[in-house]
């Protein structure tokens, strides 16, 4: 009886010395948590601002690019935006589809992402595409800001608070 009274009594003082052990771990752990937390906070922030120009075209077919890709772009947008005219230099720094192969005939069509040299053009583009239908080939065609994911996955979450107002025709 005298050996397994001494067995527990080990075993308690080993639990015991195992805990004062982990309690700093577990309070630097928890730091290292809330550390890591701010880190994601601050990336998806630096993500959000490197995007902040960039406007995303959907719906628009492929194949439709020439060499260079922002000259197309340019002159598209000039041509379907004429409202635009002098107020907003029709200017792309940079043009590209979303990666991944081109998709299957019948299948979601890849987005077009395109690059603004300036912000208040960007925001003149997108609200021109909003007040008018945009279409090229056949296919309505949608403008959207471009976003990092993880402030994709913020926005997704308030979709159906959004929509709400809209559907009783409250803007």
């Amino acid at each position: 009886m005298d050996k397994i009274r001494n067995r527990v009594n080990d075993l308690g003082t080993r639990t015991d010395d195992m805990i004062e052990m982990l309690c700093p771990h577990s309070t630097q752990l928890s730091d290292q948590e809330r550390r890591l937390q701010a880190q994601e906070v601050k990336l998806a922030d630096l993500e959000d601002r490197s995007r902040l120009n960039n406007v995303c075209i959907l719906r628009l077919p492929e194949g439709t690019k020439t060499n260079p890709v922002e000259q197309f772009l340019e002159s598209w947008l000039t041509e379907i935006l004429p409202e635009l005219g002098n107020a907003v230099e029709m200017a792309v720094d940079r043009g590209h589809r979303t990666p991944g192969g081109k998709p299957k005939p019948g299948a979601l069509l890849r987005m077009a992402i395109m690059r603004i040299p300036q912000y208040k053009d960007k925001m003149n583009i997108l609200a021109e595409a909003q007040k008018n239908t945009v279409e090229y080939k056949g296919k309505i065609n949608s403008f959207y800001s471009d976003y990092g994911v993880a402030t994709q996955r913020r926005r997704t979450s308030f979709m159906e608070v959004k929509c709400k107002p809209r559907d009783k025709g409250l803007n």
